[in-house]
């Protein structure tokens, strides 16, 4: 039998409580392999961002731990977070940048940066790349940050809900990259959604918080 790859990611034993809800999360694993994207599902206030955060580095639980790529994202996140890219609100605070400035930032953070790609996929989305980010609404923020996520080189991406304030061309944009990223079978992503259809045809496995 062959030895099963390392994980692009590794959730152990997630727990985490919140004024005035209490548990949020609990003892929640979650392991994703080279190729696949996993849509996490759920209504309003279950956890999914609260997730996402403490997948993307943002968010240190009470309990358990992440991994990227074999290392601990809590004892060494800058070195984990060379191959992380999290699209998470808030805004980035670059706003005052257009993109191909924000383009500059990156190139310098991401040592397998992309031009080529991150212009790319904003040509085809039309996300205008010499207006600052501030000036551009909220769906055209949404494509800017996720041509930088797919541009980065980064393997594991985490996604908070990144259909929900796109155009159906956009969507059906966004559902071609996904699907070319499990195909490749490199990286890994983790995003959420409200709706099943936008998880259907397009994620490998969907995990349901209950």
């Amino acid at each position: 039998m062959e030895p099963e790859p390392p994980a692009i990611a590794q959730l152990d034993n997630i727990t985490v409580s919140m004024r005035p809800v209490g548990r949020v999360l609990d003892r929640f694993i979650l392991k994703i392999q080279p190729g696949q994207v996993i849509a996490l599902l759920g209504e309003n206030g279950r956890g999914k961002t609260t997730l996402l955060r403490i997948a993307g580095g943002l968010l240190r639980p009470d309990r358990g731990t992440v991994s990227v790529l074999g290392v601990d994202l809590t004892a060494h996140p800058t070195t984990a977070c060379g191959d992380l890219y999290s699209v998470i609100e808030p805004e980035t605070p670059y706003d005052f940048l257009t993109f191909r400035q924000y383009a500059v930032v990156h190139r310098a953070l991401y040592r397998l940066w992309n031009d080529d790609d991150a212009h790319r996929f904003c040509t085809d989305t039309a996300v205008p790349m010499d207006q600052t980010l501030a000036t551009l609404s909220r769906g055209q923020r949404l494509k800017a940050r996720l041509a930088c996520a797919f541009a980065s080189g980064a393997r594991f991406l985490v996604l908070d809900e990144p259909f929900e304030t796109l155009d159906t061309s956009s969507r059906g944009y966004l559902r071609t990259r996904l699907a070319a990223w499990r195909a490749e079978g490199i990286g890994g992503i983790l995003y959420s959604a409200h709706r099943n259809e936008d998880a259907e045809g397009v994620a490998s496995g969907m995990v349901v918080i209950p």
